[in-house]
């Protein structure tokens, strides 16, 4: 209770229990209102509560404010907005809003508080006569630039996991569950104006001193019932230049000869197909090459079928050009030159498989 000396009561706050209790339907407060509580005899909460009774309440309950030394509590029986303060000053940003969850300052188990954000769920069923249920969505969208300039740029969105003195914090997107088709997650550069190029895309795991860096690992899922999902990485195409590349490339190390490998491989059973597309005009080619050498010898190029089991075949090799309605292509096996004088050209050696039995004739 405030001092008995604060008598004043109708039609403006009233702290003391002499005082009646009329229905007041607004009470102004010009200037400040201080609520302070005090150590010994507590208090300094702020509770206001009231029914929804206005067009844009969607709910038939209450709308709620209560802050005390627990807890920071809102609810409103429509929609809730926060907006800090725009500014008209020169060179000047507008207000930030700073949402922040506390820290665990004990070193005994201290863990900083979680910071929750969920849009609600949606209970709408077809058999229930309205329109089917729908979650709502959350978006996260950064500030424009309404500006002209050619050095102006639209808001960055960061999502960073935290920091810490053994193991970071994840980052994960994932999509929800459903009974018939989970969601989708799309990560995509957003499309660009009239001669202006879009947004790159770039996923790449972080640099190590020390240790090794993290690996990157795309896969699709498993299925028991089903087809499994593929994997399809395409570049885009042009309606006037040059479609874009797809290229794949092993790690360079500082250590001579010791680059990554770049493996191509199918699943148990399946087949590697290395083809160009069909064209109407001259088709791609394929081009099979190992790299350069400055001080030592190039990399062999191997071609081979895998070897195969007691008592069967192993798997044939062809290599055949393609048909054609006038002139069939060439097939040419050339060995490589040699540009010193001393040297030697390369030769061309072919080789039948050789038999295991006693019987002269079992060669291949």
């Amino acid at each position: 209770n405030a001092e008995t000396s604060f008598v004043p009561c109708e039609g403006k706050i009233s702290f003391n229990d002499e005082c009646p209790s009329p229905f007041t339907e607004n009470t102004k407060v010009e200037g400040n209102l201080v609520v302070e509580g005090d150590i010994k005899r507590l208090g300094g909460n702020i509770h206001a509560s009231g029914p929804c009774n206005k067009a844009d309440c969607r709910s038939s309950g209450f709308h709620s404010l209560v802050l005390d030394g627990g807890k920071f509590d809102v609810q409103s029986g429509g929609g809730i907005s926060m907006q800090a303060g725009d500014t008209d000053k020169a060179n000047t940003a507008g207000s930030e809003i700073f949402l922040r969850s506390g820290d665990g300052t004990s070193t005994v188990g201290g863990a900083g508080g979680d910071m929750l954000l969920f849009a609600g769920d949606g209970a709408g069923a077809i058999s229930s006569g309205g329109k089917y249920g729908r979650g709502g969505s959350v978006y996260i969208t950064a500030g424009g630039v309404t500006g002209e300039g050619s050095q102006s740029a639209g808001g960055s969105v960061e999502l960073a996991g935290g920091a810490s003195t053994a193991i970071g914090g994840s980052v994960v997107l994932v999509s929800g569950s459903g009974g018939t088709v989970s969601g989708d997650v799309k990560i995509a550069s957003n499309d660009a104006h009239k001669f202006a190029n879009s947004g790159s895309v770039s996923i790449s795991s972080g640099d190590s001193l020390g240790g090794s860096s993290g690996s990157i690992s795309i896969s699709t899922g498993d299925t028991a019932e089903s087809y499994v999902g593929a994997i399809q990485l395409s570049a885009g195409s042009s309606t006037i230049g040059k479609g874009g590349d797809v290229r794949v490339s092993s790690g360079q190390s500082v250590d001579v000869g010791n680059g990554g490998d770049a493996v191509f491989e199918s699943g148990e059973g399946g087949s590697v197909f290395i083809q160009t597309s069909s064209s109407r005009q001259l088709s791609g080619s394929i081009s099979l090459t190992s790299g350069s050498s400055a001080f030592d010898e190039s990399g062999e190029v191997v071609i081979a079928s895998g070897p195969s089991s007691d008592g069967n075949k192993s798997g044939d090799m062809k290599v055949s050009t393609g048909t054609s309605g006038s002139t069939g292509g060439t097939l040419q096996l050339i060995s490589g030159n040699a540009r010193d004088v001393s040297g030697v050209g390369g030769g061309i050696e072919i080789f039948a498989g050789n038999g295991v039995s006693a019987d002269q004739y079992d060669g291949g």
